[in-house]
């Protein structure tokens, strides 16, 4: 089964025609070197934190000729992975996922990008144990199979109206990314496509988002369909270009299921208002929905430069925080990097040093359905609540030429004995372990050492395609597990979006 999907996808990849290129997958490398691009330009409209960017590429193809009222192009979708893993022993892993996009424009003011994929992954249930316990596949979604091999398919999609100059509607099933960094403590592209309705309003030097969304719970994850819990978000972001080098962010989103054992909700008509707080309306509905606030900022520092910065608040109380009780409610997340292109003067050579943390139960709800997360993976940060984190991305680029560095340190306070020490966002924070002295990373301490070494022959740059060579070497420490793990891996891969 894997050396057919293998096999039939890198014939389709070979036969199909290159074409126009859009934006549907949140895509790291295409994302960086337009941001890279953006600072050659004084510009008020270009706001980095809403991603994936606009980006409309076209190289040497053979596009469907058809009259300029309607232009169309299709490209292939592909991910082709083996890697072998060696601890005490050699055990393998791998991914056979291929598709078909489609992008075409309907005048000046409609566009449509669709994207078809299936495929299988297999993982030793060393390598990744979340896929057999919760069903999903990382970053696609729900997925069926045995523990070790799980296979999907899936549709997702968008349609774009450009109503105005200063106003876009957009509605499909996909991705959304906010913010400057390589993690996101507001939305990151962590968990899979779900259904949204987007609206984006740019007027002077700000632009506002109002982004409907559709979530699903997991908490029971096996069964058919028709046994997922519904939740849903209603998310805004005001993004402000005080000047050509300074932006400041407002953030905010509400997190409500969709029935409970008093009634059947739906999507709550209240939150659909386009401007006002959602909180106040929280708090006056009488509800017990999760709210999130958040604040930005990112600074340019020229020539190539951008130091940025990110507070998410799920709750907090000001007397606590100043007397440092380390009270349980104090629920947040922080992060600050800076990134830089050309660094040192070396052209092509990119870097990126962030930091992250979030306290314990942050992310987390009374109602577990309630926890901002969508089918059993994290929205915001991939560790969810109670760690720190230290990231560093090296990235130099030589014509066709890639080679990318990752290195990290995670640690992150997991739950022991059964009580409820604020790592797990999809527990009740109800009945905390204890009220007061609740500090990040307590509970069973798991650390995670890790570099991954890549080199890459770009094939595709507008596409992200690429013929890929890696090393990922992993230390996992803490209290109980001392393992070393090396990685060797060869893929070939298009811009299917970013995999944490």
């Amino acid at each position: 089964m894997k050396s057919a999907l293998a096999t039939s996808g890198l014939i389709f990849f070979l036969l199909s025609a290159e074409a126009q290129i859009q934006s549907l997958f949140v895509n790291d490398n295409v994302d960086r070197r337009i941001w890279e691009q953006s600072f050659e330009k004084a510009d008020f409209k270009f706001h980095t934190a809403f991603r994936s960017y606009d980006r409309t590429l076209r190289i040497d193809s053979a596009s469907i000729h058809v009259p300029d009222v309607l232009r169309a192009s299709v490209h292939p979708l592909i991910d082709l992975s083996a890697r072998a893993w060696m601890n005490d022993s050699v055990q393998f892993s791998s991914t056979s996922i291929a598709g078909i996009g489609w992008s075409s424009s309907f005048g000046e003011r409609w566009n449509l990008d669709i994207a078809i994929l299936g495929g299988a992954v297999y993982k030793p249930l060393f390598a990744e144990q979340h896929t057999a316990s919760a069903n999903v596949i990382e970053g696609y979604g729900r997925s069926e199979g045995e523990d070790d091999l799980r296979s999907f398919w899936d549709v997702n999609g968008r349609l774009r109206f450009q109503a105005a100059p200063q106003f876009r509607l957009e509605i499909g099933k996909a991705k959304n990314f906010l913010g400057d960094g390589y993690r996101s403590f507001f939305l990151s592209d962590n968990a899979a496509p779900y259904p949204y309705l987007r609206i984006d309003t740019k007027v002077w030097h700000v632009q506002y988002m109002n982004l409907y969304s559709w979530q699903q719970g997991m908490l029971n994850s096996y069964g058919p369909s028709k046994t997922f819990e519904n939740k849903f978000t209603t998310t805004h972001l005001l993004s402000w270009n005080v000047t050509e080098l300074i932006n400041f962010q407002i953030f905010e989103t509400i997190i409500w299921q969709g029935e409970d054992s008093l009634s059947n909700r739906g999507y709550d008509v209240s939150y659909l208002n386009p401007i006002i707080f959602y909180r106040p309306v929280e708090f006056a509905s009488g509800s017990a929905d999760n709210a999130i606030l958040g604040i930005a900022a990112s600074v340019k520092v020229w020539p190539h430069y951008q130091w940025y910065t990110q507070l998410a608040i799920d709750e907090f109380l000001l007397s606590e925080f100043t007397n440092r009780t380390g009270w349980w409610g104090n629920k947040f997340g922080f992060q600050m990097g800076v990134k830089g292109h050309d660094f040192a003067g070396v052209n092509g050579l990119y870097m990126q040093a962030e930091m992250n943390m979030a306290r314990p139960f942050t992310y987390s709800h009374g109602s577990p359905l309630q926890s901002y997360t969508h089918m059993n993976q994290a929205l915001a940060h991939p560790s969810g609540a109670n760690f720190y984190e230290y990231l560093l991305i090296a990235n130099y680029t030589k014509k066709d030429w890639e080679f990318r560095g990752l290195f990290s340190f995670n640690k992150h306070g997991a739950d022991q004995f059964g009580a409820n020490l604020g790592g797990d966002i999809f527990r009740s924070y109800v009945n905390p372990f204890q009220s007061f002295n609740n500090l990040i990373g307590q509970g069973l301490a798991t650390e995670l050492y890790r570099a991954d070494l890549k080199v890459s022959w770009v094939l595709d740059p507008a596409r992200d395609t690429r013929i890929q060579l890696g090393y990922d070497y992993r230390y996992y420490g803490g209290e109980i597990k001392h393992q070393q793990v090396h990685g060797i891996m060869l893929s070939l891969r298009s811009s299917l979006g970013d995999g944490y």
